[in-house]
C-alpha cells in the first residue's frame, strides 16, 4: 500500500481539476471524507487551485500553467525584465503533462537572453486519438502557434516533476502501472523516445531526473531512508546504479520520522533538493554539504531559478539565483 502522502498528493492532483469557476465543488468535496476536507482546507491547496502551478525554469524564464478565473493556458515569466506571455494549452485532454521552456535564439550563450524568442515544449498523453498515444508540442513566441512535432503509441502518465535538459534532448519521468519511463525529446531531431527505468528502480522509491555525473542523464530515488543514485550509460544503452547514500548519516533526526520526498534537482550539479517533516533542504550529493532552504511545509516541486545580468563587456558577469518553490 502506498505511503499516505502520496494518496493525499494523488487525491490533491484530482480535485485540482475540479472547475475554479465553480466554488460549489470544493464546497461538495469536503463532505466526501475527513481526509478530503483536510485537502481542501490546505492552504497550500488553495494557493495551487488559484494560482500559478511552476513548471520548469529555464534560460532566465519561468514556465507556470495557471486555471485562474482570467486565463486557462500557460504563462512565460521573465523575473528580471517582469515581461509576461500568455499562451493557450495545446488542443489536448489536459491530465498529465510535462512541461519546459527554451530560449529559442540562434547562438545564444543563455548568459543573458532577455527578451529573446523562445520556445515551450510539452509531453502529454492525447486521448483525442483513436490509439493510444504520447504526443510532444512545440509553441514558438515567434509564430505563437502549438505545432505537433512527434508522437509515439504509447500511453504513459506523464509526471509533472522537473524535466531534465541534458546535451540536446530534454528528459521527463512517466509511470505506466508500477513501471518507470522516462520520455526523451531530441531538440535537434525533433524527435520523441521512451526508454525503460532501472530495473532495480522500485515504485516505493520517489524519483526524478537530474544532471549525472559528466552532465549526462541521471535518475535519483528515495526508499527506506536511502538516497539511491543511477547514471545512464548511453554506449552501452544501459543504468548503472551508481551510489546508495544513508540520509540519516545527514539530515536531522527531527526531519526523518518518515521517508523524505525528493522535490527538485539544481540542473548542471549535483544538488538535490527533499521536503521532511522539519522543512526543506538542499543536498549536495559529492560533498554531502546539507542546507535548509524552506521551513515546513507541502513542497510539491522546488526549481533553482538562475540568470546572469552583464552591465557591460568590460566587467564580468554577475550570478542571480533564487529558488521558484510550489507548494
Amino acid at each position: 500500500m502506498p505511503p499516505l502522502e502520496l494518496i493525499d498528493d494523488a487525491t490533491a492532483e484530482i480535485l485540482l481539476r475540479l472547475p475554479p469557476d465553480d466554488p460549489a465543488s470544493l464546497v461538495r468535496a469536503t463532505l466526501v471524507s475527513k481526509p478530503w476536507r483536510r485537502i481542501v482546507s490546505d492552504r497550500a491547496f488553495l494557493r495551487r487551485y488559484r494560482d500559478w502551478w511552476t513548471l520548469d525554469c529555464c534560460h532566465g524564464r519561468v514556465l507556470f500553467h495557471t486555471i485562474d478565473l482570467d486565463a486557462v493556458g500557460f504563462v512565460v515569466w521573465d523575473p528580471v525584465t517582469d515581461d509576461k506571455h500568455y499562451l493557450p494549452e495545446p488542443e489536448y485532454e489536459f491530465i498529465h503533462h510535462g512541461a519546459a521552456v527554451l530560449c529559442a535564439a540562434d547562438g545564444c550563450n543563455h548568459l543573458d537572453c532577455h527578451g529573446g524568442p523562445f520556445h515551450v515544449v510539452v509531453v502529454t498523453p492525447d486521448q483525442n486519438r483513436e490509439e493510444y498515444a504520447t504526443v510532444a508540442s512545440v509553441y514558438s513566441s515567434e509564430t505563437r502557434a502549438w505545432e505537433e512535432v512527434s508522437y509515439l503509441e504509447i500511453q504513459c502518465q506523464v509526471v509533472a516533476t522537473p524535466c531534465l535538459l541534458a546535451g540536446d534532448a530534454l528528459y521527463f519521468i512517466a509511470t505506466l502501472g508500477l513501471g518507470l519511463f522516462i520520455f526523451k525529446y531530441d531538440l535537434t531531431k525533433r524527435e520523441l523516445s521512451v526508454m525503460n527505468g532501472p530495473e532495480d528502480y522500485h515504485y516505493e522509491l520517489l524519483g526524478t531526473v537530474m544532471t549525472a555525473d559528466g552532465g549526462g542523464l541521471g535518475l535519483a530515488g528515495v526508499g527506506n531512508f536511502k538516497l539511491h543514485l543511477w547514471s545512464w550509460q548511453d554506449d552501452a544503452k544501459k543504468w548503472v546504479h551508481d551510489r546508495i547514500i544513508d540520509l540519516k548519516s545527514l539530515l536531522p533526526v527531527h526531519a526523518l520520522p518518515t521517508s523524505p520526498m525528493l522535490i527538485g534537482f539544481m540542473e548542471g550539479s549535483d544538488t538535490i533538493f527533499m521536503n521532511t517533516r522539519a522543512g526543506a533542504f538542499a543536498i549536495k550529493v559529492s560533498s554531502g554539504l546539507v542546507r535548509k532552504v524552506g521551513e515546513r511545509g507541502r513542497y510539491y516541486s522546488v526549481l533553482p531559478y538562475r540568470s546572469f545580468y552583464t552591465p557591460d563587456l568590460a566587467e564580468a558577469s554577475c550570478h542571480h539565483y533564487e529558488l521558484m518553490k510550489t507548494y
